[in-house]
């Protein structure tokens, strides 16, 4: 680019730079040369600038629907409804005015004897996870990396977008090769969804030895779930271990939108 240069001043220059597609770019400045109006005098000025720009995956509709089981699922977590109470002691949620049929396990006798009238604590409904995302992908061949995992991703976060459309909470497992272990992160909003697309963009995808799924549940033992969804490097979405779909890379929208996810 030859960008005209005001002496003693600042400029500031915008130019539009195509980028192929999705995934992380490493924009560079290595060198600088500065001529005069004339173009006889002229030297270089070797410079390191760099600036990451990160283009996200489209996100596609996937039709889903949840069932009561999932809707009502509970079970343990670090995330609490805010709107709704539950029965986890370790969390209180509100503290109100006694009403007939509360027990007396959860009157505030403190504050009862303070106000005169009887209180009745409320505590936190616990926000489990009931649908686990399993992303079983490794990419074996370098000149097809890229072209496979371009829609692998665009899939994956068509999902994960729809999932959390629909109100689901769920967690998205991957295989991560430096710590050699399953890494998750939960998502449930939309904040959460795109830190979660941005981590994913910087995987190392490689094969896990071991079944995903039962490495998942070997490490996480404790905390059940409704359902596990595990989509493959072929585009292949399984229900637990039955296959719903097979989605084409080249008609990706279209293939996203042909079936209807019943959780």
């Amino acid at each position: 680019m030859t960008l005209p240069v005001v002496p003693r001043e600042e400029s500031e220059y915008i130019r539009q730079i195509s980028l192929y597609g999705t995934g992380n770019y490493e924009i560079c400045l290595r060198k600088l040369r500065i001529c005069d109006v004339t173009g006889l005098f002229n030297w270089n000025i070797r410079m390191r600038k760099q600036g990451i720009v990160q283009v996200m995956p489209e996100f596609y509709d996937v039709p889903v629907r949840l069932t009561l089981a999932t809707k009502n699922f509970y079970g343990e977590a670090d995330v609490y409804d805010e709107n709704m109470p539950g029965h986890d002691n370790s969390e209180l949620f509100q503290v109100r005015e006694y009403r007939p049929g509360d027990r007396l396990q959860n009157m505030h006798w403190k504050l009862t004897a303070k106000q005169d009238d009887l209180m009745v604590k409320e505590h936190s409904l616990p926000k489990a996870c009931p649908v686990v995302l399993l992303l079983d992908v490794h990419p074996s061949k370098r000149k097809k990396r890229r072209e496979r995992m371009l829609p692998y991703l665009e899939a994956a976060a068509s999902l994960v977008f729809s999932l959390t459309d629909a109100g689901c909470p769920h967690y998205v497992v991957w295989y991560d090769h430096a710590s050699s272990d399953v890494m998750r992160i939960r998502v449930d909003d939309e904040e959460s969804l795109f830190y979660m697309i941005g981590v994913l963009m910087r995987v190392h995808w490689v094969r896990c030895k071991e079944d995903i799924k039962e490495r998942y549940k070997g490490k996480y033992r404790q905390e059940p779930y409704v359902w596990a969804l595990t989509v493959d490097e072929k585009l292949q979405l399984y229900k637990e271990k039955e296959m719903l779909v097979r989605y084409t890379g080249k008609k990706l929208r279209t293939s996203l939108g042909q079936i209807e996810l019943l959780l």
